[in-house]
């Protein structure tokens, strides 16, 4: 057997294990009981989640002085008023208001009044004892289910085939991430703190009850007053309809990888609403990689899953089906490779639910929006280009905590100014989007950048620790009580801890009476690996900031034509002006030969040590081999790389 087939051998082979192969008649019945009731209780879980963040929450309703919602938003407040019962006391008109979470979310947000802020969240988050029981039974089943197969904790069991392989080097990762990142973040608490005092002195931040510690009811309003001093009111949807968008998304594609996307018309019923568009993926010598269909608008009744990628056939090897000539039933295209082998053609869809514009039939995005479609289509390249004998080790089909790495990466690429000039063109002037204005926006986007990462440090390592850290007296089989606080009490630890939160209790310490954890769905479908997205994020700016950005900051381009083509069908019809370079080709071509077209085929640990290997950067060549090994170590040198805006 050859290197692949052995790592799908092993991989095959930990699945059974992991769902308990070894286990003897009894313990099985055990495992498949235990896994079901897991599934109940999380269909349990995600059901009594609200729909809709306009439904009034599942709380006593709350008491608001008339006189403090004159300073929200007038329809807003017109509609607390129509809402909600009035009635006059001692301190006024009042009113009593069934608090939703948009409500709650931009009370918080845009009230003065501090007590009111406080009263709104403590609403918000009052720990909700049904839904906090239905999680922490999962939890402990999850438990059962690790013990039962040989594992301590659930956490170990869901690692073991991870990149992180255990809860220790998990937590090196996330200790080494939240130290490297720290000076940023005392920087940015004290710019909070200077706001709140500067709003007591002023009078604006009425009824202050905390004047030197940042309490969560404060967060969201002093991150707001932080983000105005770097607003920008630039609309720059103008200069990204969907259709430049995927112009330029086929031209970057072309650059890096030598491959371009080309619209074609789709066959008699094969689509299933006449929005979706299909796309081919070829090589520049037209070869044919793999197909995509775009189901990107927003239609009524169309799920409401939000952007997503899934695959609808990957790639494989089918000349060596068992049965002969079994290939031929594919019912779909072939592609022959240059070592004779016959795969079948990857086939993926994109789905996101843009707005349809009236503005001359065209779609118009903002910039988030470009960044999830880029951001989408790094899934589907790495579906197109991971190519493997084996359809589970296909594409995306990779541990968890790599799968991010391409998409991530595709976002960079979207905020590098030199890759918007290939596409960014106002559809109505064609005058390119200009670099001061777009430089702006990216300040003002990043401002909450630190914070964003701290709030993802901090809900990576509680999630590590719930999957984790077990003592009987939580257990709520041996304490007959089936709400035990063990996730309470784990929250509050987690908030005065010395890396992970705040010892001296000044920096946003945790509210008595509150658990924000039954809205943190993530838990049950990413228990133990929340950290994916962080890890990837630093791989991604890692690979971006060795590879690409210095050649990127390099190019001097030509004046970018100024058509004014709004229709992705002239992708692949790019002018030498947009070609960004032998360097940054050459790089392209490494990062798809030693992460992309492995798919999940090598060890990810040895593709990006052989990819840091060639790059011009600081990491060393001592560090290179320590990641090959993919330890504790190299989880710490992973962190300590953080994240760059």
């Amino acid at each position: 057997m050859n290197g692949t087939e052995r790592r799908v051998g092993a991989l095959f082979l930990e699945d059974f294990e992991k769902s308990g192969i070894n286990l003897g008649p009894e313990s099985q019945k055990n495992f498949i009981l235990l896994n079901n009731k897991i599934n109940s209780l999380s269909r349990k879980f995600i059901k009594g989640q609200q729909d809709s963040i306009f439904e009034p929450i599942d709380s006593a309703p709350i008491d608001i002085p008339v006189s403090k919602l004159y300073n929200l938003d007038s329809q807003l407040c017109s509609f607390i008023l129509d809402s909600s019962t009035k009635y006059k006391s001692n301190q006024g008109d009042m009113l009593r208001l069934n608090l939703s979470r948009y409500i709650g979310q931009h009370i918080l947000r845009n009230s003065p009044f501090e007590d009111l802020r406080k009263k709104v969240y403590m609403s918000l988050n009052k720990e909700n004892s049904s839904l906090q029981s239905t999680l922490e039974d999962i939890l402990f089943t999850r438990h059962k289910v690790a013990n039962l197969v040989g594992f301590s904790s659930y956490s170990v069991l869901a690692l073991k085939d991870k990149m992180a392989k255990s809860p220790k080097n998990v937590e090196s990762f996330l200790s080494s991430l939240a130290k490297q990142e720290s000076l940023r973040w005392d920087a940015y608490t004290k710019q909070l703190l200077q706001i709140q005092k500067c709003l007591d002195a002023k009078g604006f931040n009425s009824n202050t009850l905390s004047s030197d510690t940042l309490q969560l009811w404060n967060r969201d309003f002093l991150i707001y007053k932080n983000q105005q001093s770097y607003s920008t009111s630039i609309d720059f949807r103008p200069y990204f309809s969907l259709g430049r968008v995927f112009m330029g998304i086929s031209r970057l594609l072309t650059n890096l990888y030598g491959v371009h996307l080309e619209s074609v018309e789709p066959s008699p019923g094969e689509i299933w609403d006449p929005s979706v568009k299909k796309l081919e993926v070829r090589t520049d010598s037209g070869l044919l990689l793999g197909i995509i269909y775009c189901d990107l608008l927003e239609r009524f009744g169309k799920s409401p899953i939000g952007a997503a990628h899934f695959n609808v056939k990957c790639s494989r090897r089918v000349d060596d089906d068992f049965f002969q000539n079994s290939y031929s039933y594919t019912n779909g295209p072939i592609m022959h490779t240059t070592n004779k082998k016959v795969h079948q053609l990857p086939v993926v869809v994109l789905v996101c639910s843009f707005k349809k514009s009236t503005d001359n039939n065209l779609t118009l995005l903002n910039f988030d929006e470009v960044e999830t479609l880029f951001h989408e289509m790094g899934h589907a390249i790495h579906s197109m280009l991971g190519g493997t004998d084996f359809q589970n080790i296909s594409g995306t089909r990779c541990p968890m905590d790599f799968v991010e790495l391409p998409s991530i990466l595709m976002e960079k690429f979207a905020s590098s100014y030199p890759v918007l000039r290939m596409f960014a063109k106002n559809y109505i002037t064609g005058s390119p989007i200009d670099k001061g204005d777009f430089k702006k926006y990216i300040e003002a986007k990043n401002s909450t950048a630190i914070y964003d990462t701290h709030s993802q440090i901090f809900m990576s390592i509680l999630d590590l620790r719930l999957h984790s850290n077990f003592n009987g007296e939580f257990d709520p089989a041996s304490t007959g009580n089936p709400y035990s606080g063990f996730s309470t009490n784990t929250l509050r630890s987690l908030h005065s801890d010395p890396v992970f939160g705040s010892v001296s209790g000044n920096i946003f310490p945790y509210v008595h009476g509150t658990n924000w954890l039954p809205k943190f769905t993530h838990l049950i479908g990413y228990g133990s690996s929340y950290y994916a997205y962080l890890f990837d994020r630093v791989l991604a700016g890692i690979v971006f900031n060795s590879l690409f950005s210095k050649v990127l900051q390099n190019i001097h381009q030509e004046k970018v034509d100024d058509n004014t083509i709004v229709d992705f069908k002239s992708a692949n019809s790019s002018p030498k002006s947009t070609y960004l370079g032998d360097d940054f080709r050459q790089a392209g071509e490494a990062y798809k030969n030693e992460i992309l077209k492995w798919g999940g085929g090598r060890d990810p640990w040895v593709s990006l040590a052989k990819l840091l290997s060639h790059c011009e950067h600081e990491i060393g060549s001592t560090n290179i081999e320590t990641l090959s090994k993919g330890n504790e170590k190299a989880m710490d040198i992973v962190g300590s790389w953080g994240l760059s805006p």
